[in-house]
């Protein structure tokens, strides 16, 4: 996660990317939130099409309560994707 990409996430969610060092943090971004995070800084684009952020804890269990572990989203394409449920885990906030 570049420099460019924490500055835009704090300016459009007042929320700071932390615990960067930590292995059950999300390392990477998907290349959607890269694309928008860039025109949004440009001024290209007035929202992003994330308007929730997510909010990690270290996980107290990793069998229940893993986000990547949770779902099963290999079967899922972009025709289908709306499909996937994700449901609120004791690691996550939204």
């Amino acid at each position: 996660i570049t420099q460019n990409i924490k500055t835009c996430y704090f300016e459009y969610f007042n929320i700071e990317i932390k615990n960067l060092d930590k292995p059950w943090v999300a390392h990477i971004i998907c290349t959607t939130y890269y694309q928008g995070s860039r025109y949004w800084l440009k001024g290209k684009r007035s929202d992003m099409r994330f308007g929730i952020p997510m909010i990690w804890r270290e996980p107290t269990d990793y069998i229940t309560s893993c986000y990547f572990c949770s779902y099963q989203i290999t079967s899922y394409n972009a025709r289908n994707k709306k499909n996937i449920s994700y449901t609120t885990l004791s690691c996550t906030t939204r």
